[in-house]
């Protein structure tokens, strides 16, 4: 006999020999072609003869499945075995449903020839039969194995008292029910709302350590699967777009490419934790792997939900004790007893707790149902008796006559009994809720009838009949109530048939209390158990009536008490909740639908007066018929019904019957749109509007009418077009009111710039005046001078001090003197009206703020030393340059500490540099004068100067501070004063740091400090000019001779401040060391 042509698809050589070797020693005659590619497989299917073939499931370049499909296109017929050694239960399922004959793992080769022989036998043709068969087996063997798994685990876990242990099979037993690589078991800390990890298997140390605690509300799949009480999959090979924190990258770094995750939820709902399993391929368990996984879940819950409260018992057993007994759910341990027929005949308890007592009442331990009570339906022996004898668990409600009770249980089989008479139970009286919800049905069935019953009485006849079949009740009466005078009047009722029917008029006193009537009267429900105990009733008067309970609802129109609903039982009756809260949700349906009723009868009574008085009102009514087209819109109306009163309010003649577009064909569409939406929806509205083809206005109230069918509405309205001209009058008087008040308010505002203008020019004038005379007078007598000079001889000295040369020069310094000043005044107000015209040219340098702020204060050094004053200079360096516009910069420092030294008479004048996050800020302080607390607003206002300050100098233009605020302004920074009254002031002046705050285009770079001497002269001899004559050491003219020791203290001075101007020049140009660089 001729060999066997076997193909087999394995990328291993050493297994592909281990294979042949196997078949040899098996007796197995065949030549056996190994091919590792999926081409190679395809060219020798369709190219060669094949009696079988054999394939390994887990191939590098495509998978088994992919190769038995090809196989079963190519060669239907030829038996395909798959060997594999990873091929679990599920997926060897897997295989065989999509046409595999037989799989073999390389674990158990030996089972290789046997299948290759039954394989060989049942060529041409397999029996679907067998395949199913196949299939069956596979699944009972997985089950039994699964189920086998969880009950020995059942059986460990019941008997382990280590938590720790139980974790770690819980994990092991999930990991192999998943048939995953890995696994872990997080419980939640309800502390700290993170996931611990407190089991793992299959990850080095690094992984549990980062993933140990994790955020609980997070979104890992952990976090989600918790919150959602559901369980997730992941997949972990993502983009790192998707991967924010980098967790998913770990695991694949460990070497995992899938993973589920399963919420632990104890029976109450509680989640208290996870269990994860990992696979090193792409994987998702199956439905059976899953419901093997949720059996595992739940039992794993309640078991570490258990051994979690028996810790807490053993630190605290009288706690654990009354937390037992206070949960909600009663427990029973029973058995039924079976006759011999098999029928389950009585129940015996064995055991129960103390809020199953509470439940029922009693204690059933150790007692038969049948002695209990007789009367329980055969439904609970039956029902108890499936569970024992089959173990399947069931989750039910049902109605328990004796208790008159409903009661929501769960009957199971406790682990590890195997006996058929043995269950537990957990039950919960669910009575209040199955009332409410028998409540809510009641209603809705009342609703129903509410909605076709037209009549009061017929109303009446038919609720009130349902309501006391429902609530076992006598009567149920309709109160009319009269305080005025002291009556209840009985209008409509339903009376059993065996009860005393209550029609008639009652003195209200005869039969309510005071109390009663208050709490009538506030609208509150009262409920009356037994009427000849209560007090709030007269025992002989309902005695009389036949009442021995009742329950009474008020209802109130427009504030007052009005009406009263009363359903009563001739018996005592403990009222329930859900009784009480059935009739008040009755009362509140009811009453509103017997008051309409009632108006109905009413209305149907006195129709004639009614119309008489439709024909008399006033205001114009009617009713239109709409018209739409085939598309639901609103094209016309027809007038059905018109009101004598229509045509004098619209002006419309002989207008029923007609349609509004043959009255009036220009009519606005949006008088159809309105109507229109109220037919279709039946939804009223009010408005106002004006009809342009009537020139009217109307005030409008339309309301659906009659069937919806019809789609009718009712239009109540009024001409208001008087009104609204009148409304109109008002309007554009308020208008033109409000155009004379701006106008008022314009010319106050003008008034205002006028008087600052004016007060303005005064200063500016008096303040140019006063330089200009100073410069001129000395320039005309040194003139004077030298002329008198040339009369009398060059160089003639008649021993006099106006012909002197030091006078000469005296005269010159103070021509000097106030043309700084005045030159200070005129750079003030071009750089005022600069920044008004948005004209500055900013140019943003980095600067060493804190040696230039000290260099700028400097010079006032001894001006201020000179009266007495002492200057505090602290401008400790910087971490970084400043950028700054270094002339607005020197125009801040030198404006705050002339202002300083201008209102400071003793004391300390400081100046700081101070950094912050992200600013820097200056700070001039002074012990001066203070200003008032009511200036202080004011001080940055444009020509604003205070008034009645005592300072060294009257003089000013009143912009110097606003000019500060707004050179502040252009570094993106702000200033800030405190003072107090004789105490002094603070000005901080904060800009930010760095450059994001300044124009792009006005930065400029580090560059080598440029000389202002001259603007800083102008400030301090500004301020020199303050001081008294005697401080000047002789200023005005017609000034004394100077003393010896006069003229060395001028000197002196005159040679401090050219040193000092000196000494600006020279640092500036030499200030280019700090930090390797340039400073400016």
């Amino acid at each position: 006999m001729s060999a066997l042509q076997f193909l087999l698809l394995e990328a291993n050589l050493p297994n592909a020999e281990v294979v042949q070797a196997t078949l040899m020693e098996g007796g197995i005659n065949c030549e056996l072609l190994r091919v590792e590619t999926r081409a190679d497989f395809i060219r020798t299917l369709e190219t060669d003869e094949i009696d079988l073939i054999l394939a390994d499931y887990a191939l590098s370049s495509f998978d088994g499945i992919a190769a038995l499909t090809i196989a079963r296109r190519l060669r239907p017929d030829t038996p395909f075995i798959f060997i594999s050694a990873s091929l679990g239960e599920e997926l060897a399922i897997a295989a065989i449903q999509q046409g595999a004959t037989d799989y073999v793992l390389k674990q158990r080769l030996g089972r290789l020839v046997p299948s290759v022989e039954r394989a060989l036998r049942k060529v041409p043709e397999l029996d679907k039969n067998t395949i199913k068969r196949k299939q069956a087996e596979v699944a009972v063997e997985l089950e039994l194995k699964d189920m086998r798994l969880l009950h020995e685990l059942s059986a460990r876990l019941l008997t382990e008292g280590d938590i720790q242990t139980l974790y770690q099979e819980i994990m092991a037993a999930a990991i192999a029910l998943t048939r995953a690589d890995a696994g872990t078991v997080q419980i939640l800390d309800e502390a700290t709302q993170e996931l611990v990890l407190l089991a793992t298997q299959g990850f080095e140390r690094n992984m549990t350590e980062y993933f140990y605690r994790v955020n609980a509300d997070s979104n890992t799949p952990c976090g989600m699967a918790l919150k959602n009480s559901d369980r997730t999959f992941i997949d972990f090979d993502v983009p790192k777009s998707e991967d924010l924190d980098g967790s998913m990258q770990r695991h694949v770094e460990a070497g995992y490419l899938s993973a589920q995750s399963t919420p632990l939820i104890t029976r109450s709902g509680k989640p208290i934790g996870m269990v994860s399993t990992h696979w090193r391929e792409h994987h998702r368990p199956s439905d059976h792997q899953l419901r093997f996984l949720d059996l595992l879940a739940r039992q794993a819950a309640d078991l570490i939900e258990q051994r979690q409260a028996q810790a807490a018992l053993r630190e605290s057993e009288e706690k654990y004790r009354s937390l037992f007994n206070s949960i909600d759910e009663g427990f029973y341990l029973a058995e039924v007893i079976w006759d011999d027929a098999g029928k389950a005949v009585d129940i015996s308890y064995l055991d129960e707790n103390l809020v199953a007592m509470q439940i029922v009442g009693q204690s059933l331990k150790g007692r038969l149902m049948s002695e209990i009570d007789p009367n329980y339906e055969q439904y609970w022996r039956d029902t108890f008796g499936y569970t024992a004898k089959t173990g399947e668990a069931q989750r039910l409600e049902q109605y328990a006559k004796p208790n008159d009770m409903w009661f929501g249980f769960y009957v199971f089989k406790p682990e590890g009994v195997t006996d058929d008479r043995t269950i537990a139970v957990i039950f919960q009286n669910i009575t209040d809720r199955k009332r409410r919800e028998a409540n809510f049905a009641f209603l809705a069935s009342i609703a129903n009838d509410l909605s076709r019953l037209s009549s009061a009485d017929e109303i009446m006849q038919t609720i009130g009949a349902k309501l006391c079949e429902y609530l076992k009740l006598a009567t149920v009466n309709f109160l009319d109530v009269d305080e005025s005078r002291d009556e209840l009047a009985v209008c409509y009722f339903w009376t059993r048939t065996d009860a005393l029917s209550l029609l008639g008029t009652y003195r209200t006193k005869d039969y309510l209390n005071e109390e009663f009537v208050r709490v009538s009267r506030a609208g509150e429900m009262t409920i009356v158990g037994d009427t000849q105990t209560d007090w709030r009733t007269d025992a002989r008067s309902y005695a009389a009536l036949e009442v021995g309970s009742f329950v009474s609802i008020p209802f109130h129109r427009n504030g007052e008490w009005k009406f009263l609903l009363a359903l009563s039982d001739p018996q005592p009756r403990d009222w329930r909740d859900d009784e009480t809260e059935l009739l008040q949700e009755f009362s509140n349906r009811i009453f509103p639908r017997l008051e309409r009723a009632r108006a109905e009868d009413a209305l149907r009574e006195s129709e004639a007066k009614y119309r008489s008085l439709f024909e008399s009102i006033n205001d114009g009514f009617c009713i239109v018929e709409m018209i739409f087209d085939e598309n639901e819109k609103p094209i016309d109306y027809r007038f059905m019904q018109i009101s004598p009163s229509f045509e004098r309010q619209t002006g419309l003649v002989n207008a029923q019957g007609l349609r509004m577009r043959e009255l009036a064909p220009d009519h606005e569409e949006y008088w159809f749109e309105i109507y229109g939406n109220v037919a279709l929806t039946g939804q009223s509205t009010r408005f106002e509007n004006r009809a342009e083809h009537l020139d009217r206005w109307f005030d409008i109230y339309a309301f659906p009418v009659g069937e919806p069918e019809k789609r009718q509405v009712a239009i109540v309205f009024n001409d208001i077009s008087d009104h609204k001209q009148a409304e109109e009058n008002r309007i554009r008087l308020i208008r033109e009111q409000a155009a004379r008040e701006e106008e008022r308010q314009k010319a106050e505002a003008l008034a205002e710039l006028d008087r600052a203008k004016t007060v303005f020019f005064s200063n500016v004038s008096h303040e140019f005046r006063t330089p200009l005379t100073l410069i001129l007078s000395p320039l005309e007598e040194a003139l004077s001078s030298l002329s008198e000079q040339n009369q009398t001889g060059n160089g003639r000295m008649d021993g006099t001090r106006l012909h002197s040369p030091v006078h000469l020069k005296t005269q010159l310094q103070l021509a000097h003197r106030n043309g700084l000043r005045l030159l200070k005044l005129v750079n003030t107000l071009l750089d005022f009206s600069r920044i008004e015209a948005d004209r500055t040219q900013a140019n943003y340098e980095p600067t060493d703020l804190s040696t230039y702020t000290a260099e700028l204060a400097s010079v006032f050094r001894s001006a201020i030393e000179n009266t007495n004053l002492q200057l505090v200079v602290d401008c400790p360096p910087l971490p970084s340059p400043i950028y700054i516009d270094r002339e607005m910069w020197e125009k801040i420092v030198l404006n705050l500490l002339s202002n300083a030294l201008k209102f400071t008479f003793e004391g300390i004048i400081s100046v700081s540099l101070k950094p912050k996050a992200n600013t820097v800020e200056l700070i001039v302080s002074d012990t001066g004068i203070g200003i008032a607390a009511s200036e202080l607003p004011h001080l940055f206002e444009r020509f604003y100067q205070v008034k009645g300050g005592k300072g060294r100098s009257y003089e000013g233009s009143g912009i110097g501070l606003s000019l500060v605020q707004e050179l502040v302004k252009q570094h993106g920074g702000v200033i800030a004063l405190t003072s107090v009254v004789d105490e002094g002031t603070t000005f901080t002046v904060s800009i930010p740091t760095g450059i994001a705050h300044l124009p792009a285009e006005q930065i400029g770079v580090a560059s080598i400090l440029v000389s202002t001497a001259v603007t800083a002269n102008a400030f301090v001899e500004e301020a020199w000019g303050w001081l008294p004559e005697q401080e000047e050491g002789g200023r005005g003219q017609g000034e004394l001779p100077l003393t010896k020791a006069q003229n060395f203290k001028l000197k002196a001075r005159r040679f401090t401040l050219k040193a000092q101007n000196f000494k600006l020049k020279a640092r500036r140009f030499k200030f280019q060391t700090s930090r390797g660089r340039v400073f400016s």
